[in-house]
Protein backbone atom coordinates (compact mmCIF):
# COMPACT_ATOMS: atom_id res chain seq x y z
CA UNK A 1 0.00 0.00 0.00
CA UNK A 2 1.48 2.93 -1.19
CA UNK A 3 0.96 7.31 0.42
CA UNK A 4 -0.41 8.18 -3.01
CA UNK A 5 -2.87 5.53 -2.99
CA UNK A 6 -4.51 6.76 0.23
CA UNK A 7 -7.81 8.48 1.23
CA UNK A 8 -8.12 11.49 3.87
CA UNK A 9 -9.60 8.85 5.92
CA UNK A 10 -7.23 6.40 5.76
CA UNK A 11 -4.72 8.27 6.36
CA UNK A 12 -6.52 9.82 9.20
CA UNK A 13 -6.87 6.33 10.38
CA UNK A 14 -3.54 4.92 9.71
CA UNK A 15 -2.12 7.60 10.95
CA UNK A 16 -4.36 7.69 14.13
CA UNK A 17 -2.69 4.11 14.73
CA UNK A 18 0.87 4.79 14.59
CA UNK A 19 0.37 7.65 16.85
CA UNK A 20 -0.47 5.47 19.35
CA UNK A 21 2.10 2.63 18.13
CA UNK A 22 4.83 5.18 18.92
CA UNK A 23 3.12 6.71 21.82
CA UNK A 24 3.71 2.73 23.43
CA UNK A 25 6.62 2.87 22.32
CA UNK A 26 8.26 5.77 24.05
CA UNK A 27 6.74 5.12 26.98
CA UNK A 28 7.54 1.92 27.28
CA UNK A 29 11.09 2.64 26.74
CA UNK A 30 10.72 5.22 29.12
CA UNK A 31 9.83 3.12 31.68
CA UNK A 32 11.76 0.19 30.52
CA UNK A 33 15.18 2.10 30.44
CA UNK A 34 15.74 2.26 34.32
CA UNK A 35 14.51 -1.11 35.08
CA UNK A 36 17.49 -2.71 32.74
CA UNK A 37 19.88 0.30 33.72
CA UNK A 38 19.63 -1.04 37.49
CA UNK A 39 19.58 -4.27 37.16
CA UNK A 40 21.64 -4.99 34.24
CA UNK A 41 25.09 -4.64 35.68
CA UNK A 42 23.66 -7.11 38.21
CA UNK A 43 23.51 -10.33 35.21
CA UNK A 44 26.01 -11.84 33.16
CA UNK A 45 25.96 -10.87 29.62
CA UNK A 46 23.35 -13.51 28.80
CA UNK A 47 21.14 -12.53 31.09
CA UNK A 48 21.29 -8.72 30.12
CA UNK A 49 20.02 -10.03 26.52
CA UNK A 50 17.39 -11.64 27.89
CA UNK A 51 16.03 -8.67 29.50
CA UNK A 52 16.51 -6.36 26.51
CA UNK A 53 15.10 -8.79 24.06
CA UNK A 54 11.52 -8.93 26.79
CA UNK A 55 11.04 -4.93 25.52
CA UNK A 56 11.21 -5.98 21.92
CA UNK A 57 9.25 -8.36 22.81
CA UNK A 58 6.58 -6.34 23.93
CA UNK A 59 7.25 -3.80 21.29
CA UNK A 60 6.08 -6.49 19.05
CA UNK A 61 2.71 -7.53 20.12
CA UNK A 62 2.07 -4.03 21.03
CA UNK A 63 2.61 -3.43 17.05
CA UNK A 64 -0.19 -6.08 16.10
CA UNK A 65 -2.38 -4.70 18.88
CA UNK A 66 -2.23 -1.08 17.45
CA UNK A 67 -1.24 -1.44 14.10
CA UNK A 68 -2.51 -4.98 13.18
CA UNK A 69 0.79 -5.79 11.89
CA UNK A 70 1.71 -9.68 12.39
CA UNK A 71 4.43 -11.79 11.28
CA UNK A 72 5.39 -15.09 10.21
CA UNK A 73 8.61 -16.79 9.78
CA UNK A 74 9.16 -19.79 8.47
CA UNK A 75 12.86 -21.51 9.40
CA UNK A 76 14.74 -22.74 6.84
CA UNK A 77 16.98 -24.00 9.82
CA UNK A 78 16.64 -25.06 12.89
CA UNK A 79 18.72 -22.87 14.41
CA UNK A 80 19.14 -24.77 17.96
CA UNK A 81 21.13 -27.13 16.39
CA UNK A 82 23.85 -24.52 14.92
CA UNK A 83 26.56 -22.47 16.70
CA UNK A 84 25.87 -18.53 16.67
CA UNK A 85 26.81 -17.57 13.35
CA UNK A 86 27.04 -13.98 11.27
CA UNK A 87 23.31 -12.75 10.24
CA UNK A 88 22.77 -11.16 7.44
CA UNK A 89 19.06 -9.60 6.74
CA UNK A 90 18.20 -7.33 4.26
CA UNK A 91 17.28 -3.94 5.82
CA UNK A 92 13.82 -2.13 4.80
CA UNK A 93 12.95 -0.63 8.06
CA UNK A 94 13.23 -0.23 11.82
CA UNK A 95 11.17 -3.95 12.66
CA UNK A 96 14.13 -6.13 11.88
CA UNK A 97 16.36 -4.35 14.31
CA UNK A 98 13.98 -5.28 17.21
CA UNK A 99 12.65 -8.56 15.61
CA UNK A 100 15.92 -9.95 14.91
CA UNK A 101 17.10 -9.48 18.56
CA UNK A 102 14.43 -12.54 19.62
CA UNK A 103 15.43 -14.72 16.66
CA UNK A 104 19.27 -14.46 17.62
CA UNK A 105 20.08 -14.29 21.49
CA UNK A 106 22.38 -13.01 22.80
CA UNK A 107 23.76 -10.67 19.94
CA UNK A 108 26.16 -8.30 19.41
CA UNK A 109 24.86 -5.55 16.98
CA UNK A 110 27.03 -2.81 15.13
CA UNK A 111 26.16 0.49 16.05
CA UNK A 112 27.74 4.16 15.31
CA UNK A 113 30.34 4.70 18.74
CA UNK A 114 28.42 8.17 19.36
CA UNK A 115 25.16 6.52 21.00
CA UNK A 116 27.14 5.89 22.99
CA UNK A 117 27.81 9.26 24.88
CA UNK A 118 23.68 9.97 24.64
CA UNK A 119 22.77 10.10 28.25
CA UNK A 120 20.61 7.11 30.02
CA UNK A 121 20.48 5.64 26.20
CA UNK A 122 23.58 5.20 25.34
CA UNK A 123 24.25 4.31 29.46
CA UNK A 124 22.11 1.35 28.42
CA UNK A 125 23.69 0.59 24.96
CA UNK A 126 27.25 -0.14 26.77
CA UNK A 127 25.91 -2.83 28.94
CA UNK A 128 24.74 -4.68 25.78
CA UNK A 129 28.29 -4.69 24.54
CA UNK A 130 27.60 -3.40 21.18
CA UNK A 131 30.31 -3.40 18.30
CA UNK A 132 30.85 0.31 17.60
CA UNK A 133 32.15 2.12 14.83
CA UNK A 134 33.26 5.71 14.29
CA UNK A 135 31.83 6.71 10.85
CA UNK A 136 33.95 10.05 11.16
CA UNK A 137 36.96 7.49 10.63
CA UNK A 138 35.96 5.47 7.77
CA UNK A 139 39.27 3.83 7.18
CA UNK A 140 39.58 3.18 11.24
CA UNK A 141 36.10 1.42 11.56
CA UNK A 142 36.60 -1.27 9.39
CA UNK A 143 39.47 -2.59 11.44
CA UNK A 144 37.83 -1.49 14.28
CA UNK A 145 34.42 -3.68 13.16
CA UNK A 146 36.99 -6.98 12.69
CA UNK A 147 38.51 -6.71 15.94
CA UNK A 148 35.22 -5.91 17.87
CA UNK A 149 33.29 -8.76 15.10
CA UNK A 150 36.40 -11.34 16.01
CA UNK A 151 36.06 -10.88 19.45
CA UNK A 152 32.25 -11.32 19.75
CA UNK A 153 32.58 -14.20 17.82
CA UNK A 154 34.98 -16.00 20.35
CA UNK A 155 32.63 -14.64 22.81
CA UNK A 156 30.04 -17.29 21.18
CA UNK A 157 27.62 -14.27 20.50
CA UNK A 158 25.54 -14.13 17.29
CA UNK A 159 26.36 -11.12 15.04
CA UNK A 160 23.73 -8.74 13.46
CA UNK A 161 24.46 -6.88 10.43
CA UNK A 162 22.42 -5.22 7.80
CA UNK A 163 24.88 -5.28 4.98
CA UNK A 164 23.54 -2.93 2.51
CA UNK A 165 23.79 -0.11 5.44
CA UNK A 166 21.03 1.77 5.02
CA UNK A 167 17.11 1.26 5.10
CA UNK A 168 15.70 0.29 1.78
CA UNK A 169 12.23 0.30 0.04
CA UNK A 170 10.88 -2.39 -0.96
CA UNK A 171 11.67 -3.20 -4.68
CA UNK A 172 14.85 -1.10 -4.34
CA UNK A 173 18.44 -2.38 -4.02
CA UNK A 174 21.45 -1.02 -2.57
CA UNK A 175 25.29 -1.74 -2.83
CA UNK A 176 26.47 -3.82 0.39
CA UNK A 177 28.98 -3.66 2.51
CA UNK A 178 31.51 -6.59 2.56
CA UNK A 179 32.88 -6.01 6.38
CA UNK A 180 30.34 -8.52 7.26
CA UNK A 181 31.80 -11.11 4.49
CA UNK A 182 35.19 -10.41 5.54
CA UNK A 183 34.59 -10.99 9.28
CA UNK A 184 32.72 -14.36 8.13
CA UNK A 185 36.11 -14.99 6.21
CA UNK A 186 38.27 -13.96 8.58
CA UNK A 187 37.07 -15.89 11.55
CA UNK A 188 35.76 -18.89 9.49
CA UNK A 189 31.97 -18.46 10.53
CA UNK A 190 29.17 -19.45 8.76
CA UNK A 191 26.67 -16.76 7.39
CA UNK A 192 22.90 -17.00 8.18
CA UNK A 193 21.07 -15.00 5.46
CA UNK A 194 17.76 -13.43 6.77
CA UNK A 195 15.13 -12.21 4.19
CA UNK A 196 11.82 -10.28 5.10
CA UNK A 197 9.40 -7.84 3.33
CA UNK A 198 9.01 -5.62 6.30
CA UNK A 199 9.19 -2.35 4.17
CA UNK A 200 5.42 -3.40 2.99
CA UNK A 201 3.83 -2.81 6.27
CA UNK A 202 6.72 -0.13 7.89
CA UNK A 203 8.06 1.41 5.19
CA UNK A 204 11.46 2.89 6.17
CA UNK A 205 11.70 6.70 6.98
CA UNK A 206 7.58 6.51 7.16
CA UNK A 207 5.66 7.54 9.95
CA UNK A 208 2.08 5.34 8.74
CA UNK A 209 2.23 1.92 9.52
CA UNK A 210 -0.10 -0.52 7.47
CA UNK A 211 -1.52 -3.90 8.75
CA UNK A 212 -0.43 -6.60 7.18
CA UNK A 213 1.59 -10.09 7.48
CA UNK A 214 5.59 -9.33 8.29
CA UNK A 215 6.74 -12.86 6.40
CA UNK A 216 10.46 -13.55 7.37
CA UNK A 217 12.69 -16.24 6.17
CA UNK A 218 15.70 -17.59 7.87
CA UNK A 219 18.07 -19.72 5.71
CA UNK A 220 20.82 -22.16 6.08
CA UNK A 221 24.13 -21.08 6.92
CA UNK A 222 26.06 -20.53 4.10
CA UNK A 223 29.97 -21.75 4.51
CA UNK A 224 32.56 -18.99 4.60
CA UNK A 225 34.49 -20.56 1.31
CA UNK A 226 36.99 -18.63 -0.78
CA UNK A 227 37.06 -15.09 -0.46
CA UNK A 228 34.78 -12.73 0.92
CA UNK A 229 33.96 -10.91 -2.70
CA UNK A 230 33.07 -14.79 -3.45
CA UNK A 231 30.72 -15.07 0.06
CA UNK A 232 29.25 -12.07 -1.07
CA UNK A 233 27.91 -13.65 -4.24
CA UNK A 234 26.87 -16.89 -3.11
CA UNK A 235 24.80 -14.43 -0.56
CA UNK A 236 22.98 -12.42 -3.27
CA UNK A 237 22.36 -15.37 -5.05
CA UNK A 238 20.71 -17.13 -2.00
CA UNK A 239 19.13 -13.94 -1.05
CA UNK A 240 17.66 -13.61 -4.53
CA UNK A 241 15.90 -16.75 -4.03
CA UNK A 242 15.26 -16.83 -0.85
CA UNK A 243 13.04 -13.01 -1.75
CA UNK A 244 10.21 -15.48 -3.41
CA UNK A 245 9.02 -16.44 -0.03
CA UNK A 246 8.28 -12.63 1.00
CA UNK A 247 5.13 -10.66 -0.12
CA UNK A 248 5.36 -8.18 -2.40
CA UNK A 249 2.47 -6.61 -1.02
CA UNK A 250 1.29 -6.03 2.39
CA UNK A 251 -1.82 -8.83 3.23
CA UNK A 252 -4.56 -8.78 5.92
CA UNK A 253 -3.69 -11.68 7.86
CA UNK A 254 -6.34 -14.84 7.10
CA UNK A 255 -4.99 -17.41 10.03
CA UNK A 256 -3.30 -17.00 12.82
CA UNK A 257 0.59 -16.21 12.18
CA UNK A 258 3.87 -17.32 14.41
CA UNK A 259 5.09 -14.47 15.89
CA UNK A 260 8.32 -14.69 18.73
Amino acid sequence: MKNNKLSFLQILFYGTRSFLFYAGYNISAIIYAPIVLAIGPLLSFEKRSWLVSRWCWFIMKWLGITCGISVQTEYLVDLKSIKPCIVLSNHQSSWEALFLQLLFNPSATVLKKELLNIPFFGWGLRLMEPITIDRKKPRLAGKAFLEQGTQAVNKGRWIVLFPEGTRVAPGETAPLNIGGFKLAANTNTPVVPVYHNAGECWPPRKFIKFPGVIKCTVGRPLQPEGLPRDIMQNYEKVMGAMSGYGATEAETPKESTNSQ
